[in-house]
């Protein structure tokens, strides 16, 4: 642990490693949830010692450091300190503060005592107390994929209806388009990325071998066969599903974007300009060996 943070304080590491090091420190903090369970199971007993432990050997400040660095900046950083304070600061029922360990530095300390008391206002409301876990969950892509088929799927029946007969749209046919392609557009991802991916990566981290390997691919090359069956029957049922996806999906990167999901924090320009860093630095020692190595000009003629 030590190591780690010694890592990540030290400004003449690689950008890459002391991001990935911060990553690995919040992830002890920050342990896997969802929408289902909501806060109640990572602020147990059983995580408050380690975050303590965290608290008191300097990590809230190294993630905090780390935030205001505009290249390391990750909500997942701010997101660990929450959950440190709300292990590190513990209230009665009369709202008042129990005690806190003493080995806490007293910035950290500060910066803690803010997000408790911004993690406390926010929780004030249902919504925002689940948001996390919904978006992380992977929900929020499904919801994002009903409501773009829905909403292409009511936009396509329009202006079909509009185009071919010219009479009064039929609100009935186009609830029934809205409804058929917003379960389709979520079913399907549903299908593929939450079931079938998952027990792929499930099976695929139990194999030893190339025999079962290849038994393994056979499967599931044959599992994918049906569905040159049944995506005719999903066509028929509702047409416009595919676009429905593409109208989800943009809506979801979107709302990702907007919200600055760690999703598009892209390493590589970490790793760009990590190498043009030591570029640089070995060109400055080779010019300082140069002027070592040269002959002073400042020398009078013999």
């Amino acid at each position: 642990m030590k190591s780690i943070i010694s890592i990540v304080n030290d400004v003449e590491s690689p950008l890459f490693i002391r991001k990935t090091m911060g990553v690995v420190l919040s992830n002890l903090a920050v342990p896997v949830t969802n929408i289902f369970s909501g806060d109640s199971k990572v602020n147990g007993p059983e995580f408050d010692q380690v975050r303590v432990r965290l608290a008191e050997l300097g990590v809230v400040g190294i993630l905090t450091n780390l935030n205001q660095d505009k290249k390391l900046r990750r909500k997942l950083f701010g997101t660990a300190i929450r959950y440190i304070s709300k292990s590190c600061l513990k209230v009665n029922e009369k709202g008042e503060l129990l005690s806190v360990s003493s080995s806490i530095p007293n910035n950290d300390l500060i910066v803690l005592q803010q997000s408790f008391k911004q993690s406390a206002e926010e929780e004030q409301w249902a919504l925002i107390r689940y948001k996390n876990a919904f978006v992380n969950s992977g929900l929020a892509m499904y919801l994002h994929t009903s409501l773009g088929g829905a909403l292409w799927g009511a936009f396509e029946s329009m202006r079909i209806m509009r185009k071919d007969t010219k009479i009064p749209i039929n609100w009935k046919l186009v609830l029934r388009s809205a409804l058929r392609t917003s379960l389709v557009t979520g079913l399907v991802p549903i299908y593929f990325v939450g079931i079938g991916v998952s027990l792929y990566n499930y099976a695929n981290h139990r194999i030893d071998t190339n025999e079962q390997r290849f038994y393994f691919s056979l499967a599931t090359f044959v599992s994918l066969y049906p569905w040159y069956y049944l995506l005719p029957i999903v066509e028929r049922f509702s047409p416009f599903w595919i676009g429905g996806h593409i109208v989800g999906f943009m809506s979801f990167f979107t709302y990702m974007y907007i919200t600055e999901n760690d999703m598009f924090k892209v390493d590589n320009q970490l790793i760009y300009e990590d190498a043009m860093n030591k570029r640089r630095k070995e060109q400055e020692k080779k010019e300082k060996e140069k002027a070592l190595l040269a002959p002073s000009n400042n020398k009078s003629p013999a």
